[in-house]
């Protein structure tokens, strides 16, 4: 058996067996086996069904083992060695298979049907083994240089089994494996990898591969083959990758773990998650491979339900290349992207659906690029939920949220897009716009954009259109603005327009070195604070040919500016700074550009400045010419302002000349007369000349007829400005200053570092000298002194509203801060202070450092002789981080401390403040959040409020206390200092570390006088007010709110006078005011009392008496009292509701006019107005009486008594106060029925009629009788008898006497139908008050004339008040009949009465008061509950509040 021929002979007899039982072909060159089984093969070889190599081997050797086994038709080895050999598998045309899957199919089943052979290998190294599969002489599978370590290979028929840990090959993309570790089973059906682990180069993976076919799918490997698996872990190096596909140009690794079906060439990875080893890239979701391999000129890649976050900054290094090429350089500031949705990519289109989101802002896309691999590409997307925080390419734009579409042709040759975006949000700059869109659309040689705004705060159109013609383009833009609240859209900028519209237009047309733009804005309407602009229309036209520029722009309200030259509108800033040049010390010709002049004029309207200001205003045009040229040394401007004013300064005929030809001077600015404030200066002029570097400046001007000078220079050094000032000499409010030559007085500043340094700025005025010096960088920290000696304040200081300061002062003050750290230190002393004209004696201040870190003691007095009325002392301990918190510990004593200088800070509501203030508190915490501890009493204070002419007491010693930050009132008395009435005043005043303060103040009164004042020319209300009740005042100061419930008192009298009536309509006698602007009649709303609300709940009794002057000129009033509620509420804009009823209890309108008609008409009890929200829309119900006598004998002839007798005349008011109705009526008291009806048709013959009766009565006293030419001398003589009569009864009675004497003249007729003339006749009237209960009223009339008939007349009443409020009351009474039907003698009727008078509104009250119905019991309240219901109507008294 140790022979080779005989082994080769034994081995050629197996391999004959087998071919003959499995039909195979097998040879072996040489083989050798010793007796312990191991043996060496050489050049074995087994060729397929068409003799072509199949497997082949050069040199293999092993050991045999399990030889027992063989009879089962096992063979078994161990130890192999197997090297130089492989697999050459061949799918031949017109086959399925390939010839390994033919050849391992034999060993299936024998021939004779018995076992198939199985062949067991433990323990085999390879080496330089090889694997292929090719069709048609092309690879599918090439994996060469096979080598490495197998620990089990079984071949079980056609199945095949292998184990290994360790092997290294190439494939055939030349991709090299260093290991693979693996669990591989072969069958007819599949191919498993478990357990697999693959380590390349660059890549190391953890997979489980089951690749499943049937018998013809490996003809078509890669399509056909299907396989499942699952990559556990593992890292992808993309230039593996780049070996199978190679669009790769990167080393990029990615982590990476998915599920994997499919085949090769259509592959599917699932629950995919891939992980850049920097993290640049995370990609999570479903992948999709199609013609991965094969057809790749369609290959596709497809992300669903995909989660990818990438930083921009690696896109090109992990996009293919065909893509890569067309990825921009930047992404519009986008560096990372975090998309969700769908993605899929070929080469020819790009499909997204899905939401990214970035670094700038979100978005939501639907949409896709069609013909990528092609010059010209189309487009359309979708956007949904945009947001851009902000845009690198859109400076200025920020939080922009949108959606929109986007379509069109993209390319070099094609170019047509159009886009339609909607922003629900958009800030530019510091604009924040909301509802604006924008469509636009772009092609080749066009564009056309329409943006909308439809922002509360900024509404607008604007409509942009461009063409492009050969070599000419033009522009057109439309733009309309309806809405600009310019102080609304940028709050931080101080803008003064509180609203903006107009409307421009634009047109430019551009060509090769020649362009024209001419533009016409029109509809200006600007809103200010203060006032509502309508300006002219303006045009602008700008014209460029080469060199050649004009500009013209006209505007009536704004400016007109003319220009021409030769010069590049990008030059205009070096021409401008060139011709000023020699204005600015140090400074030089900026470049020098050749050739290049503008010559100018313009002229700037007050109107415009109307616009952007009100803090000063041109009282005539601004006019201003110039020339700028290119070198800047023939550079002239000038200037000319007639009047500039402003609240505190005004400047008349400001002339400015710079003109840099000039050899001697080169700018002249000249002031005719300067006020500031109170100081005047005039004739001002500034001269100035440049050499080298230097500016020197002479000034000289007058005020109070002293001149003033100044010489200064300006210079540069060191990057620095420096401002030295030689000779100084003006006259500041009352004091002549001159600076001190000794000391430097020069103000450095360097532009570079933003420092500035001062250097002992020192002036002088006699004795009096201050100087300051010091330091400021431009990190704000501080390094400064100041220096007084002698310093009259009242020189010095200007009169400031409400504050006058006067004293000496001397002292020094230094101040140091850095990094916020204040270092304070110094002490100052004023001696004879005085504030508003109160002398407090000497004040002596200062601050020093102590032995504490950071630590400062403080100390504070104001002492008059030996009584210091302030003193404070304490420490202060900094914090070095934040001066506001440093902590701050004082003592303070009070000490008669006088309040008079506090009066006029009151202005004009307080007034005569007064009194002292003594007590002892501490301060203690930080500077931005003390406590206060302690009590300050007053004595002998008190106040006045002048708008009311009020005067309050503070009665006896009042003690305030201080707790933290509350100041308690604790019930201090007051009483008025004219009729002594008192009331109380309690709570508290508190604030916060905010600096918030808040009242919670009450006033509570039984009677307190509320109103005191006379009538003057402007008065809006005067008299006397008395009140019961009780106010408070709660609330933050911002937003107080007043409560006053109270009761109108005895001896309350109230007058509004109503003037300036612009129309009396004839069919009124009672009239009221309208407040009036120019020719229309409206509400006017009288102001605003800030963050105050005011609700005022009153009752109005009798016991007030209100007037109203219908005419101050004539006299004419209505007064009266009346009883009811009112509830008024005054919200922050002063806007007032007034609810209540007023109903009257009596009231009488005095009639005057042009001075000799005086008739008072009674107003009847029972009448009322009434209010329901709008004060100007009281309703009116009311009647008013006027008595006359007259004769009715001119109306009934058939009447043969001649005789006067009473006529009431009535009129009745109703409806809203300002659109009310009259009824007027003339009734007969007394009458018998046959006169009163015959009267009656008399007087209501027509209107008309009834009016003349009315009228001739109130005026006349007479009946109209047309017929009668003597009406005209009748109203002369009855008026004329009414002013003589009024004036006696005036000098005889004053309004306190109980006895009234009243004179009359009533005057006669005559008649010229009947000799019955009335003579006329002198009344006396008397009118006492026996006591409480017995009341006289009695009339005497003597005639006088010669009639016979005619006789005295008497009539006397007496009253008896049975009760006390009167309402039962018995009289007797003695009168003259009306109606006489004898000239002989005068008819009287006597008798007796009793009358009994209560008031109700409902019938069940009225049983009530009689005693017919029981009242039902209430429980007693101490104080009265004021139920506001909604039938409750409301009214104002103007200004009293």
């Amino acid at each position: 058996m140790q022979f080779g021929k005989t082994q080769l002979l034994i081995t050629e007899r197996i391999f004959k067996y087998l071919e003959d039982d499995f039909d195979v072909s097998f040879h072996v060159e040489a083989i050798q086996v010793n007796p312990f089984g191991e043996f060496e093969i050489h050049n074995f070889l087994i060729r397929d069904h068409h003799q072509d190599t199949l497997i082949y081997a050069e040199d293999t050797k092993g050991r045999l083992v399990d030889l027992h086994n063989l009879k089962n038709k096992i063979l078994s080895f161990a130890d192999v060695e197997v090297s130089n050999g492989g697999v050459n598998d061949i799918i031949y045309p017109g086959e399925d298979s390939g010839s390994l899957t033919i050849f391992s199919s034999k060993f299936g089943k024998s021939k004779k049907g018995t076992k198939p052979l199985v062949l067991n290998f433990n323990e085999v190294l390879t080496s330089n083994l090889g694997y292929a599969l090719t069709k048609n002489n092309d690879y599918v599978v090439n994996f060469n240089q096979v080598s490495g370590h197998i620990k089990t290979l079984k071949i079980e028929g056609p199945n095949v089994e292998v184990l290994t840990d360790s092997l290294s090959f190439e494939d055939v993309y030349k991709i090299k494996y260093q290991k693979l570790a693996t669990d591989f089973k072969y069958s007819l059906s599949e191919m498993r990898f478990d357990n697999t682990h693959i380590l390349t180069n660059h890549s190391d993976l953890n997979l489980d591969v089951v690749f499943s076919y049937g018998p013809s799918d490996f003809s078509d490997f890669v399509k056909k083959v299907k396989l499942n698996g699952e990559v556990h872990h593992g890292e992808v190096s993309l230039e593996d990758i780049d070996k199978i596909y190679p669009h790769f140009n990167s080393y990029e690794k990615l982590d990476i773990s998915s599920k994997v079906e499919g085949t090769l060439n259509n592959l599917r990875l699932t629950n995919t998650k891939m992980v850049s080893n920097d993290e640049s890239l995370i990609l999570e979701g479903d992948l999709f491979l199609t013609n991965s391999i094969e057809d790749r000129d369609d290959l596709r890649f497809r992300i669903a339900k995909g989660n990818v976050d990438i930083k921009t900054q690696v896109l090109k290094k992990i996009v293919p290349s065909p893509y890569s090429k067309s990825l921009p350089e930047d992404y519009v500031g986008i560096k990372n992207v975090n998309f969700n949705g769908d993605l899929e990519v070929s080469l020819e289109k790009l499909i997204v659906k899905g939401e990214a989101k970035t670094n700038i802002g979100n978005v939501k896309l639907d949409g896709f690029i069609n013909q990528l691999n092609t010059p010209d590409k189309q487009l359309k997307v979708l956007i949904s939920e945009g947001f851009a925080q902000e845009v690198k390419q859109l400076e200025g734009f920020r939080n922009i949220n949108f959606t929109g579409e986007v379509k069109g042709n993209i390319g070099q040759k094609n170019l047509d897009v159009n886009a339609s975006l909607n922003f629900k949000n958009l800030q530019y700059k510091k604009i924040k716009l909301s509802k604006s869109s924008i469509d636009f659309h772009i092609d080749k040689n066009s564009f056309t954009a329409d943006f909308e705004s439809k922002d509360t705060l900024l509404t607008f159109t604007i409509k942009i259109n461009q063409n492009k013609t050969n070599k000419r383009e033009e522009y057109n833009l439309d733009l309309e603005v309806t809405k600009a609240k310019i102080a609304s859209l940028f709050p931080e900028g101080n803008h003064f327009q509180n609203n903006v519209t107009g409307v421009g237009k634009l047109k430019l047309i551009n060509k090769p070195n020649e362009f024209t733009l001419d533009g016409l804005i029109s509809d200006i309407y600007v809103e200010t604070p203060k006032d509502s602009l309508n300006l002219s229309d303006m045009k602008v036209s700008l014209q460029s040919k080469g060199k050649d520029k004009n500009i013209f722009i006209e505007s009536k309200d704004i400016l007109s500016l003319e220009g021409e030259g030769a010069f590049n509108f990008e030059d205009l800033k070096v021409l401008a700074e060139n011709a000023l040049y020699k204005f600015i010390p140090g400074t030089q010709i900026r470049s020098e550009i050749a050739n290049q002049t503008l010559v100018f004029k313009m002229q700037v309207y007050p109107t415009i400045v109307k616009v952007f200001t009100d803090q000063f205003w041109l009282d005539n045009n601004l006019t201003m010419s110039g020339v700028l040229d290119a070198k800047g040394d023939k550079g002239a401007i000038f200037a000319k302002i007639p009047s500039i004013s402003s609240e505190d300064l005004k400047v008349d005929s400001l002339e400015i000349t710079l003109d840099n030809s000039n050899q001697w001077i080169n700018s002249n600015i000249s002031i005719q007369k300067f006020k500031f404030k109170k100081q005047v200066y005039e004739d001002l002029s500034l001269l100035g000349k440049k050499v080298n570097d230097t500016l020197f400046v002479r000034s000289n001007f007058q005020s109070d007829k002293i001149n003033n000078r100044a010489v200064f220079y300006l210079t540069t050094e060191d990057k620095a400005v420096s401002l030295g000032i030689e000779s100084v000499y003006f006259k500041y409010l009352n004091s002549l200053w001159v600076n001190l030559e000794k000391k430097r007085n020069k103000i450095h500043y360097n532009y570079e570092t933003g420092d500035w340094d001062f250097y002992e700025i020192s002036f002088a005025n006699g004795e009096q000298e201050f100087e300051f010096d010091g330091a400021v960088k431009k990190d704000h920290s501080k390094n400064l002194k100041l220096s007084l000696t002698k310093i009259n304040l009242e020189e010095i200081l200007p009169s400031i509203d409400s504050l006058n300061v006067g004293g000496i002062a001397s002292g020094e003050v230094f101040f140091k801060e850095k990094n916020t750290l204040l270092k304070p230190n110094g002490s100052l002393k004023v001696e004879k202070l005085k504030i508003n004209g109160v002398d407090y004696g000497n004040m002596v201040t200062s601050i020093e450092p102590n032995d504490k870190e950071l630590g400062y003691n403080l100390n504070f007095n104001i002492s008059n002789k030996a009584t210091q009325n302030i003193d404070a002392h304490g420490e202060i301990l900094v914090d070095e981080n934040n001066f506001s918190d440093s902590k701050i510990d004082l003592k303070v004593s009070l000490n008669n401390l006088r309040l008079a200088s506090l009066s006029p800070l009151g202005r004009n509501v307080l007034s005569t403040i007064r009194g002292k203030a003594k007590g002892e508190f501490t301060v203690s915490g930080s500077l931005n959040d003390f406590n206060s501890f302690g009590s300050i009493e007053l004595k002998d204070a008190g106040l006045k409020f002048p708008y009311l002419n009020v005067d309050y007491n503070f009665v006896g010693d009042t003690k305030i206390d201080l707790q933290g930050k509350k100041f308690i009132f604790n019930k201090i008395a007051l009483k008025d200092a004219l009729y002594n009435t008192d009331g109380s005043l309690q709570g508290e005043i508190n604030y916060d570390k905010y600096n918030n303060w808040n009242l919670d103040l009450k006033i509570d009164t039984s009677n307190l006088l509320v109103l005191n004042t006379a009538q003057a020319e402007d008065s809006k209300y005067y008299g006397t007010a008395f009140m019961r009740g009780f106010a408070t005042i709660v609330g933050p100061t911002t937003d107080l709110a007043i409560n006053v419930t109270g009761t109108t008192l005895p001896n309350t009298k109230f007058v509004l006078p109503i003037s300036d009536i612009k129309q009396v309509e004839n069919n009124r006698f009672i009239y009221y005011k309208e407040s009036q602007t120019g020719d229309d009649t409206e509400v006017v709303n009288t102001g605003t009392i800030g963050g105050i609300t005011v609700t005022l709940n009153l009752d109005i009794t009798k016991d007030a008496l209100g007037e109203v002057v219908i005419d101050q000129v004539s006299g004419s009033s209505l007064q009266g009292r009346t009883d009811g509620r009112l509830l008024i509420d005054i919200d922050k804009l002063f806007n007032i509701r007034m609810y209540g009823d007023l109903v009257v209890d009596e009231g009488l309108y005095n009639f005057r006019y042009g001075g000799f008609v005086n008739k008072p008409f009674t107003v009847k009890k029972g009448g009322t107005v009434s209010w329901n929200g709008d004060p100007y829309k009281a309703e009116l119900n009311i009647e008013a009486i006027h008595h006359v006598k007259a004769n009715p004998k001119v109306l009934l002839e058939s009447l043969t008594v001649n005789r006067k007798i009473d006529v009431d005349l009535t009129t009745k008011v109703t409806g809203e106060l300002f659109n009310s109705r009259q009824e007027f009526m003339i009734s007969i008291p007394n009458a018998s029925s046959t006169v009163s009806s015959e009267l009656d048709f008399k007087l209501n013959i027509d209107e008309n009629s009834k009016m003349r009766q009315f009228f001739s009565l109130l005026v006349t006293k007479n009946f109209y009788d047309e017929n009668n030419i003597n009406n005209t001398s009748s109203v002369i003589t009855n008026t004329t008898s009414d002013i003589i009569s009024n004036a006696v009864t005036e000098i005889f009675n004053k309004d306190e006497d109980k006895f009234h004497i009243n004179f009359g003249y009533t005057s006669g007729e005559t008649s010229s139908v009947e000799d019955l003339a009335i003579d006329d006749q002198i009344d006396i009237g008397v009118a006492t008050e026996i006591n409480d209960r017995v009341l006289i009223n009695g009339k005497l009339g003597v005639p006088v004339g010669t009639k016979t008939q005619t006789a005295v007349v008497g009539e006397v009443k007496v009253e008896f008040l049975i009760n006390k409020d009167g309402s039962l009351r018995s009289s007797v009474f003695n009168r003259q009949n009306e109606i006489q039907y004898s000239e002989e003698e005068q008819g009287y009727t006597q008798g007796i009465g009793l009358s009994y008078q209560i008031d109700f509104n409902n019938l069940t009250e009225m049983l009530q008061k009689i005693g017919l119905k029981e009242k039902k019991k209430e429980k007693p309240k101490e104080e009265e509950d004021f139920e506001i219901t909604d039938d409750k109507m409301f009214y104002i008294l103007p200004d009293l509040l």
